[in-house]
C-alpha cells in the first residue's frame, strides 16, 4: 500500500483558496473557515494548498487548538513563537520579599538575604531591624505569642514567623499575596526540622549556619503574582490590547512576504484565542494576510458561537467540505493499492459505507491489510477474504486499528494522549526508556515523531485513545506527566503552571492539585483569560472537598469572591451575585462582609436593579456600625452614585459629602480622590460649575500624586466636560487632549474613542466642522476595528449632527438611520431614542412636519419607558418644535410646558433655556406678543451668560427673538439680534441657519 493517500476531488476548493491567496498578495486580506466532519479532508486540503503556493511565496504560520488546552491565547502564542522574543502579553507584576533575615532568641542575626535589585537603605534597615528585635524579645517573653506576627514600618510590611529556635522575618512593599505567609512558614518549618539541632548549640560561628543562608536565599528568589484589581476594568479593552499586539506582529512579518496563518480545529480554541481571531478577521482586510481556520461542524459550543458572530459581521467566508464523489473515492483506492483486483461489489460497499469520508475508507482498508484480508501478490493487491464487516463510525474503525498495537505501544499511546495531540518526545522518554517501543508506535502510523516532537496523525486517534483509558491508568499517567513537569521546571513552575494544574487535577494528590489550580487561576486572571481563570478557581473549589488542611479550607470565601469578580468582568452579573452571596456565608470579618456587599451592589447596579443595590450597600453599612473605615466611605460613594444615576442629586451630594469626610479623617487618598471625582460629576449635572471644577481639580491633584494615570485621564475628561458646558472651548480642547494622551498611554481603547468624540464636539462647537468630522471618523475607525457597535452608533450620530449643521440634510438622514439600525440591533434603547429625535429634527428642517412629529413622539415614549428625566425633557422640547412647524400650537405648548417643568427640576439649563424660546415662539405665532417677549427674556437670562450654557440653543433663540422684534416693528433690535445670531452660526459652521439669518436680514431691508 502507498503510505501517502492521494489528493483528489477538491479542485473547486483549491481554486478558491488560491484566489483568496492572490487577493492577500494584493493587500486584500481575508479569513476563510473550512468546516466539515472529522476525516472529511480539511487538513489535507490545506496541506495541498500550502504545497501548491510554496514556502517562497508566503510566510506560513500554523497552530492548532486541542480539547485539553488550558493556556490562554495558545493558538497565537504557538503560531508566533518563532517570530517573537517576548511573551505576547505581560502578566501583572510580581512581588518578592525585599529582605529576609533569621534572628535567634537573643535577637542576634543568623542569616539574611536580599535580591540584588532590592537593596534597602542601611539606615532604614537598621531602624526596621531594631523594631523587629524589640518585637521578638516581647514575643519570647510572652508564652502566648505564637504564629505569624505583623509589623508596619513606613511603607514596608514585615511578616514574622515564630519558630522554636529563631524568628524568620520577611520585608516587602506593596500588596500581599496569600502565598507569601505560607512560604515563610514552610521555610521556617524546613529550617527547624533540618537545622534545629545546630541552632540549639550554635555559638555564633557563621559557617555552622550557612545552610540556613541558602534556605532563605531560595525564598528571596521566589516571585508572587500580584493580583489585578478588576473593578472598573473592561475585559474587551484588555483583550484588544493583546489582539492589537498580535496584529502588529503579523503586519510587520507581512511587510516581507504574504502571510498564511493556519489555525486548525478552532472549535476547540480557548475564548481568548477566539477573541483575537475575531479581531484579526475584522482588521486584516487591507493587509497581506490570509487566515485559514478549520472547524468541525457541531463541536465546541464556544467556537461555534464565535464563528456565528464573525458571520454576522461579514468578516469570514465559509467553505463547507461535503463528501467527495464516488469517482474520487475510487481513485484514492486505486492509488493507495495500485494494480488491485478488488471485486466491484467490495469496492462499492466500502465507498457507499464511507459516505464520501476519505479517512473512514482509508483507515478501514488499513485495518483489513493489517488483518491479512488484503495482500500484495504478483505486483498487485487482492482481497483474500470474503468475510468482513464495515463499522458504522470512524471511531469504531480507529478502535479496531488500535487492537493491532502491542501492549507497550498501546500504553505509550495512552500516555501520549494524556498530553494532547502534540507532545514533547522528552516526556515520552521519561515514561519509558525503551526506544524500541517508541519505534514500534511510530511504525504503526498512528503517531509520527519529528524534531523532538510527537503528534497523532489525526485528532480522532488521540480522542479515541484518551477516552478509552481506564480511570486508574489515567490517574497514573497524569501523575507521571505532572511529576515530569515538576522535575524539569523546579523553581520556575510558573512557566508550566497550567499543565501542572491540569495533570494533578486527575490525581488524588488533592493538596498539590489545589495549590496548582489556584496559581493557574491567578495567572489566567492576570492575563484577562477570564473563562480559564474561572475554570481553574472552580477546580480548586471542588478539590477542597477532599482536603482537610485548615488553612486551605479558609480560602474558600476568597476564591468565591475572585470568581465573582471575574464573572462581573465578563458581564455574568447573576452568577457574580451568587458567588458573592456564597462568599458572604463564609466570611466573619465585618470589613470583608462590607466589601462583599459592595461588590454585590455593583453587580445589581449593572443589572439596573438600583433598589436592591442600595439595599446591599445599606446592609454593609449596618454591619460596619458607627466605626469609621475605608469600607464605609466606599459604600457611601456607591450609594451616592446610585442616587445620582436616579436623579436624586441633592441626596447624592449629601451622602458623597459624608463619604468624603470619612476619607479625609482617615487620610485615605484614593477614596478622597474618588469621592471628589463623584462629587464633581454631581455638581456638573446640577449646573454648579465652580464647585464641580473645584472637586475635579482636587481629585486630579491627588491622582497625580498617586501616579494614577487612569484616574487622571477620567478626571481630566470630566474637567473638559465642565469647560465645554461653560463654553470655554479652548480650555476644553487642551484638557481633552491631555486626557487623550493619558488614555493612549494606559492603552484604553474605549477611553481614546470617548476622547476623540469629545474633541469632535469641541471642533463642532467652534464651527470647525472639517476637524469635527475627522475626529468622528477616527472614532468610527476605532470602534469598527474593535467591533464596538455602541461606539459606532455614537460616532454616526455625531457625524449626522455635523451634516445637519452643514445643511446636508439628506446625508444627515442617511447617517442617523444607519446609526439607529445598529442601536436597534444591540438593544441600545437610549441611543435609539436619541436617534429618533435626531431624525425628527431633520424631518422638521425638511418641512416634513408630520413625520417629524411621529419620530419625536416615539422618542418621548421611549425616554419615558426608561425613566430618563433629561432625555424626556430634551425629546419633549424637540417634539414641541415639530408641533410649532406644523402649526399645532396647543399640542406644542403642552409638550414645552412639560419639558420646562422637568428640565427645571433636574437643573438642565441648556434644555430649559431652549424650551423657553420654543414657548416664546409659539406665543409669537399666536400673536401673544407680551407672553412671547416675556419667555424670550427668560430664555436669554438662562442662555446668554458668560458661562455660555449652549451656544447653539442661544443662537437659535436669538434668531427667533429677532422675528418677534420684526413682528412688533422693532427693526433695529431685530437687526442686532440677527447680526449676533448670524455671527454665531457662521462661527459654528451651521450653514443652514446662517442662510436663514441672511434671508431674514434681507427681508428687514
Amino acid at each position: 500500500m502507498n503510505e501517502r493517500a492521494p489528493f483528489t476531488g477538491r479542485a473547486g476548493e483549491i481554486s478558491l483558496l488560491n484566489k483568496k491567496f492572490e487577493e492577500a498578495v494584493n493587500s486584500k486580506g481575508s479569513t476563510i473557515i473550512i468546516s466539515g466532519e472529522p476525516g472529511i479532508g480539511k487538513s489535507r486540503l490545506v496541506e495541498e494548498f500550502l504545497k501548491n503556493i510554496g514556502k517562497n511565496s508566503a510566510e506560513i504560520l500554523r497552530s492548532e487548538a486541542i480539547p485539553s488546552t488550558v493556556s490562554p491565547f495558545i493558538m497565537f502564542s504557538k503560531a508566533l513563537e518563532p517570530y517573537i522574543e517576548e511573551p505576547l502579553f505581560r502578566e501583572q507584576e510580581y512581588i518578592s520579599f525585599n529582605q529576609i533575615f533569621a534572628i535567634d532568641r537573643t535577637g542576634v542575626l543568623v542569616a539574611k538575604s536580599t535580591p540584588k535589585d532590592e537593596e534597602i537603605d542601611p539606615d532604614i534597615f537598621a531602624g526596621m531591624f531594631s523594631a523587629v528585635q524589640d518585637f521578638i524579645r516581647d514575643s519570647f517573653s510572652n508564652s502566648k505569642a505564637k504564629g505569624l506576627g505583623r509589623l508596619d514600618y513606613g511603607d514596608m510590611k514585615i511578616l514574622i514567623e515564630h519558630g522554636e529556635h529563631l524568628f524568620l522575618t520577611a520585608i516587602f512593599k506593596g500588596k500581599e499575596h496569600p502565598e507569601m505567609k505560607k512560604e515563610l512558614r514552610r521555610t521556617m518549618e524546613r529550617i527547624e526540622v533540618k537545622y534545629g539541632n545546630v541552632l540549639e548549640r550554635w555559638g555564633g560561628k557563621m559557617e555552622e549556619v550557612r545552610p540556613i543562608q541558602n534556605e532563605i536565599r531560595f525564598l528571596a528568589d521566589r516571585r508572587f503574582l500580584v493580583r489585578r484589581e478588576l473593578e472598573g476594568v473592561k475585559l474587551e479593552n484588555e483583550r484588544i490590547k493583546i489582539a492589537d499586539q498580535i496584529l502588529e506582529i503579523l503586519k510587520s512579518i507581512s511587510e516581507k512576504n504574504t502571510i498564511v496563518l493556519l489555525l486548525e480545529d478552532v472549535h476547540w480554541a480557548d475564548e481568548s484565542s477566539l477573541f483575537v481571531m475575531q479581531y484579526l478577521a475584522r482588521n486584516i482586510l487591507d493587509e497581506r494576510i490570509l487566515i485559514i481556520g478549520t472547524l468541525r461542524v457541531q463541536e465546541g459550543e464556544t467556537g461555534q458561537e464565535y464563528m456565528e458572530k464573525m458571520r454576522e459581521e461579514g468578516t469570514i467566508s465559509d467553505m463547507k467540505l461535503e463528501e467527495i464523489g464516488k469517482e474520487s473515492m475510487q481513485k484514492i483506492i486505486d492509488e493507495l493499492y495500485p494494480e488491485n483486483s478488488f471485486p466491484e461489489d467490495f469496492m462499492a460497499r466500502i465507498i457507499d459505507k464511507s459516505e464520501g469520508n476519505p479517512l473512514f475508507m482509508i483507515e478501514f482498508m488499513r485495518n483489513m491489510e493489517e488483518d491479512g484480508d488484503i495482500e500484495k501478490r504478483d505486483g498487485g493487491y487482492v482481497l483474500t477474504s470474503e468475510v468482513y464487516s464495515i463499522p458504522d463510525t470512524l471511531e469504531e474503525i480507529v478502535e479496531k486499528r488500535l487492537e493491532n498495537l502491542d501492549m507497550g505501544s498501546m500504553m505509550l499511546a495512552e500516555y501520549a494522549s494524556c498530553i494532547g495531540r502534540e507532545f514533547d518526545k522528552n516526556i515520552m522518554v521519561s515514561a519509558i526508556e525503551s526506544e524500541s517501543v517508541m519505534r514500534r508506535l511510530s511504525s504503526s502510523g498512528i503517531v509520527v515523531f519529528n524534531d523532538g516532537k510527537g503528534e497523532f496523525i489525526h485528532g480522532i486517534f488521540q480522542e479515541v485513545i484518551y477516552n478509552g483509558i481506564k480511570p486508574r491508568w489515567k490517574q497514573i499517567y497524569h501523575r507521571s506527566i505532572g511529576r515530569y513537569y515538576e522535575s524539569e521546571y523546579m523553581g520556575r513552575e510558573d512557566e508550566v503552571i497550567y499543565d501542572l494544574a491540569r495533570h494533578f487535577s486527575y490525581t488524588n494528590e488533592y493538596e498539590k492539585a489545589f495549590d496548582y489550580s489556584l496559581k493557574a487561576g491567578e495567572k489566567a486572571e492576570s492575563t484577562y483569560a477570564a473563562e480559564q481563570a474561572i475554570g481553574f478557581y472552580e477546580q480548586a473549589l471542588n478539590l477542597l472537598e477532599n482536603i482537610r488542611d485548615g488553612e486551605r479550607i479558609k480560602m474558600r470565601g476568597e476564591i468565591l469572591e475572585r470568581v465573582g469578580d471575574i464573572r462581573m468582568l465578563i458581564g455574568d452579573y447573576n452568577s457574580a451575585i451568587e458567588e458573592y452571596r456564597n462568599a458572604l456565608d463564609m466570611e466573619r470579618s465585618p470589613e470583608r462582609k462590607a466589601v462583599l456587599y459592595g461588590r454585590k451592589a455593583n453587580a445589581l447596579e449593572k443589572k439596573g436593579d438600583f433598589e436592591s443595590a442600595m439595599e446591599n450597600c445599606r446592609t454593609g453599612l449596618e454591619i460596619l456600625g458607627k466605626k469609621t473605615s475605608p469600607e464605609k466611605a466606599a459604600l457611601l460613594i456607591k450609594i451616592a452614585w446610585i442616587d445620582y444615576r436616579n436623579g436624586r442629586y441633592d441626596e447624592a451630594l449629601r451622602i458623597v459629602g459624608d463619604a468624603l469626610g470619612i476619607a479625609e479623617d482617615l487620610d485615605y487618598r484614593e477614596l478622597i480622590a474618588l469621592a471628589s471625582h463623584t462629587q464633581g460629576s454631581i455638581f456638573l449635572n446640577r449646573g454648579r460649575y465652580d464647585d464641580s471644577l473645584k472637586s475635579f481639580h482636587r481629585a486630579l491633584e491627588i491622582r497625580e500624586k498617586l501616579d494614577d494615570e487612569w484616574g487622571m485621564a477620567l478626571t481630566l475628561n470630566n474637567i473638559g466636560n465642565v469647560f465645554r458646558t461653560l463654553g470655554w472651548m479652548d480650555e476644553a480642547l487642551r484638557t481633552y487632549s491631555r486626557s487623550l494622551a493619558l488614555m493612549e498611554k494606559v492603552g484604553s481603547i474605549y477611553g481614546q474613542a470617548a476622547l476623540h468624540n469629545n474633541l469632535g464636539l469641541i471642533f463642532h462647537f467652534k464651527g470647525d466642522l472639517e476637524n469635527a468630522v475627522a475626529e468622528y471618523e477616527k472614532i468610527l475607525g476605532i470602534t469598527r476595528s474593535i467591533g464596538d457597535s455602541y461606539g459606532m452608533a455614537l460616532s454616526l450620530s455625531n457625524m449626522g449632527n455635523a451634516m445637519e449643521d452643514r445643511g446636508e440634510l439628506e446625508k444627515a438622514l442617511e447617517i442617523f438611520e444607519e446609526g439607529m439600525a445598529i442601536q436597534k440591533e444591540i438593544g441600545d434603547r437610549e441611543g435609539e431614542a436619541t436617534s429618533l429625535s435626531n431624525i425628527g429634527n431633520v424631518m422638521h428642517e425638511m418641512k416634513r412636519y408630520e413625520e417629524s412629529i411621529a419620530y419625536n413622539s416615539r422618542s418621548v415614549e421611549m425616554m419615558r419607558g426608561m425613566g430618563d428625566p433629561r432625555g424626556i425633557s430634551q425629546s419633549l422640547k424637540n417634539l414641541a418644535v415639530s408641533y410649532l412647524g406644523a402649526g399645532m400650537y396647543a399640542e406644542g405648548m403642552k409638550s414645552v410646558d412639560e419639558a420646562l417643568k422637568l428640565s427645571s427640576e433636574i437643573g438642565a439649563k441648556s434644555i430649559e433655556g431652549a424650551a423657553c424660546w420654543v414657548k416664546a415662539a409659539i406665543y409669537r405665532r399666536t400673536k401673544e406678543w407680551v407672553g412671547s417677549e416675556e419667555w424670550f427674556e427668560r430664555s436669554m437670562e438662562i442662555l446668554d451668560t458668560d458661562e455660555g450654557v449652549d451656544r447653539t440653543a442661544l443662537a437659535k433663540g436669538l434668531y427667533e427673538y429677532a422675528l418677534l422684534f420684526d413682528d412688533v416693528g422693532r427693526k433695529d433690535d431685530a437687526k442686532k439680534s440677527l447680526e449676533r445670531s448670524l455671527s454665531m452660526f457662521e462661527s459654528m459652521g451651521m450653514t443652514l441657519w446662517a442662510d436663514r439669518c441672511r434671508k431674514a436680514m434681507e427681508e428687514l431691508r
